[in-house]
This record gives structure tokens, sequence and C-alpha cells, in this order.
């Protein structure tokens, strides 16, 4: 079972299914699967953000989990094995905080993307991450368009030495 953004906003839970339909159903079909481009780890303390994120990429074929903190984070992280393409943080947050969090999975085997979402002075977000290998800084509030192109960005380029990014609003 997996939640996937509903009617009004809301979160359903549905069993996930890799294609219903076989070659046992009907011969001129074969087993599929909706395609996902890439896995994505959404971290925030609002749920409200976290289901407006995880809607506006399942959308696009992302497949979005989502933890509270960083402290959550970190163990679906482990779970999944790291392997997440990319991480989209809120800077403040109870328990363990998206600097904290961005340390601990730069000392962990994740080798993905880290994005930094902030209401934050862009300065002070800026270098407070430097030293740990961000990817971009998403200031808060963001409009859609500037969210989808920013992770279309990010998954689409390998390079993770690439120069950090920051978005102007």
């Amino acid at each position: 079972m997996d939640e996937y953004p509903g009617h009004n906003g809301k979160m359903e839970t549905r069993e996930t299914t890799t294609g219903s339909r076989s070659a046992q159903d009907n011969p001129h079909v074969t087993d599929f699967q909706d395609p996902v481009i890439a896995s994505i780890l959404c971290v925030d303390d609002t749920p409200l953000n976290c289901r407006l994120i995880s809607m506006i990429l399942s959308s696009r074929k992302y497949r979005v989990d989502t933890a509270a903190d960083g402290s959550e984070a970190l163990a679906k992280m482990a779970k999944s094995n790291w392997s997440y393409q990319l991480v989209i943080t809120d800077h403040y947050m109870p328990c363990m905080t998206g600097l904290e969090l961005t340390r601990a999975l730069r000392d962990s085997p994740f080798k993905g993307k880290i994005c930094v979402s902030s209401g934050a002075c862009l300065d002070f977000i800026s270098n407070a991450y430097s030293p740990y290998r961000v990817d971009a800084i998403l200031p808060k509030p963001f409009n859609l368009a500037t969210l989808r192109s920013l992770v279309e960005r990010l998954i689409g380029s390998s390079d993770l030495s690439a120069k950090l990014e920051i978005i102007q609003a």
C-alpha cells in the first residue's frame, strides 16, 4: 500500500500495482508497469508542504516519499538502501534540521542530489550549506513551475560536482 495525492489534496492509500493486465488476460497485452523517472524524498515538518510537493512531482512520474524531519528521513533513506536520487529538505525542522540531515547524508552512502528549501535569508542558507555540496537552494515560497523545472534539471544532471544553483524568487 502506498499513499498518493487524492481528490481535494487529501492523501489516499491504494494498493500498488505493477500492471493489472497480462498476457493471460489478453494475448495482445504484455505485462507493463507505470514508468517512474526517479525516487525523491521530501523532508518537511509541515505536512501540507510535503503533500503539495508530492502531488506536483507524482504527476510528473516521480515517486515521492515524505518524512517529517531529518531523523525520519535518515531512517527511510537507510531502509531504501540509500537509493533516492533527490532529497528536497526544509531547513528549520524539529529533532534534526535540514543542515544536520545534509551533513549526515554527505557522510553516508547516499550519492544523490540535495535541494534545500527555506524561507530564511538566502545568504545565510547558502553559506551554511556550502561545505556540504548542496545542489540547489529553493527559496520559499516558490511556484509550481519553478519546482518542476528545478527537479527536472537536478534529476537530468548526473554531475554531482556541479555548481550550487540558487533559485531566484
